[in-house]
């Protein structure tokens, strides 16, 4: 009676075994896959919770909703559409710096996915004995797999992890930075508007002076250096309106960047957000700063990485183990026989111990640990620099409003009625002019810097979304 292959029954283990290897590697493929699919669709729901947090937390605005005003800038009549709060949530959507995070994010999945996973068996032919004319001739299937230990798996899995927390702060950290990027350009659009506005006022009182200056040279009251000198001033006065003109639309491209709008005409903002009664105090500010800032966070998360990286390399040097085994179905040496063989096989961490890789991850956790204190410090210098400009602002602000402006507006009124009695030289009445809008202009502009710092410290001091790295 002819033997089998199945009537050895040590072989027909040897080769079930190696079979079913093969199955559970595919079972666990598949189970991974599914993993991904699951985790793909938390990862969207997560993203959009996420953003409309994000959305929801900013500092309630005091912006209304002007979708049925017009304002003419120069030869443009446009409709407003966007306050501050419909301009942040469209940048948060749109804006390729959160894109390119988001991307890597997904990149750091891709790399969990790939360390969790076991490499693959292998199965090939083995012929020995070729050339002995048939008498010793072996023909077999080899099969074989490398079982990586279950420490390092888990360890690798953990360094994704953590790098995937990373980049979510660093993530968070790229919202805030868009989020005060626009409100400062806000900002500084509505002072560009108020600047065309006083810069049309000056332009109406020049050609009030200048139309003045004509009656009284018609009433040979005064010279023709008067009317040539008012006329020099309203010239100046369309110069402001003009450069006033391209600061508006400057400041709307601005905008329209980072919310990803198409539209180059500037449209109305809000006027009245530039009102602010809130008051800062640095320890407060540099207190919650610490304890809320998304660079800390990406700091920390930093540290986590890297202790998880030295933990990875802590259990390298675990041998990883190599299993063989050969199936002849026919070995002429035994007269046509089948048998078989099983090697198993393990490296000995005699020598390479992984010292250096642990000596790396060692300093570089150090690394991260300083990096945060440095952090720490560099935003104590960043809030010192910001607060002092809210400060100087603010002191001046009050001046400017308060005293300054209205004693200007005075003189100016008082120096064109004396100016019309010929009591004063069209001199005294440019002066007056001047000093007027230079006064307003320089109020806006304070005003404009504490907004400004107020964004920034609001900001947690995050600018920069496009040029940061």
């Amino acid at each position: 009676m002819r033997r089998t292959f199945f009537d050895n029954k040590p072989f027909a283990r040897t080769v079930f075994s190696s079979i079913a290897l093969t199955g559970l590697s595919h079972f666990a493929t598949a189970s991974l896959l599914s993993q991904d699919v699951n985790y793909r669709a938390e990862y969207r729901v997560e993203s959009r919770q996420q953003l409309a947090s994000t959305v929801s937390e900013a500092p309630a605005s005091n912006f209304v909703d002007a979708s049925t005003k017009t304002v003419s800038v120069s030869s443009a009549v446009v409709t407003a559409r966007w306050n501050l709060d419909s301009l942040t949530e469209r940048a948060m959507q749109v804006h390729p710096a959160l894109s390119e995070i988001e991307a890597k994010i997904d990149a750091a999945y891709g790399v969990y996915v790939q360390s969790g996973l076991q490499p693959n068996p292998m199965i090939g032919y083995q012929g020995q004995q070729i050339g002995s004319g048939g008498r010793a001739e072996q023909h077999g299937i080899t099969f074989g797999r490398d079982f990586v230990r279950r420490e390092k798996i888990e360890r690798s899995q953990a360094v994704a992890t953590a790098e995937q927390n990373r980049l979510r702060q660093e993530l968070d950290v790229m919202r805030m930075r868009v989020a005060t990027d626009l409100r400062i350009a806000y900002y500084q659009a509505i002072a560009a508007q108020r600047q065309y506005d006083l810069s049309k006022e000056l332009l109406e009182v020049a050609e009030k002076g200048e139309k003045l200056a004509e009656q009284l040279r018609a009433a040979k009251e005064v010279s023709k250096i008067d009317v040539i000198q008012a006329s020099v001033e309203k010239e100046r006065a369309s110069i402001s309106i003009d450069n006033a003109t391209n600061r508006v639309r400057a400041t709307w491209q601005v905008i329209a960047t980072l919310a990803g709008l198409a539209t180059d005409c500037p449209e109305e903002l809000d006027k009245d957000c530039m009102q602010c009664e809130r008051d800062y105090v640095f320890c407060d500010v540099l207190t919650s700063l610490k304890a809320n800032s998304p660079e800390i966070a990406a700091a920390n998360a930093t540290i986590q990485r890297n202790a998880q990286i030295l933990g990875r390399a802590r259990v390298e040097p675990l041998p990883n183990i190599n299993v063989q085994s050969l199936v002849n179905w026919q070995d002429n040496g035994i007269g046509g026989k089948p048998d078989g063989g099983v090697q198993v096989a393990l490296p000995i961490p005699i020598r390479n111990k992984n010292q250096g890789a642990i000596h790396q991850a060692i300093a570089e956790l150090r690394a991260a640990e300083f990096a945060l204190h440095k952090l720490e410090l560099d935003l104590q210098n960043r809030l010192s620099a910001t607060y002092e400009k809210y400060a100087n602002a603010k002191s001046q602000e009050d001046r400017y409003n308060k005293t300054l402006i209205p004693q200007a507006k005075e003189s100016l009124d008082l120096t064109r009625l004396a100016y019309k009695e010929n009591e004063v030289t069209i001199i005294a009445l440019l002066s007056a002019q001047r000093s007027f809008f230079e006064l307003s202009i320089a109020a806006l502009e304070t005003t404009r810097q504490r907004r400004i710092a107020e964004a920034e410290m609001d900001g947690m001091l995050l600018v920069g979304s496009v040029s940061a790295r």
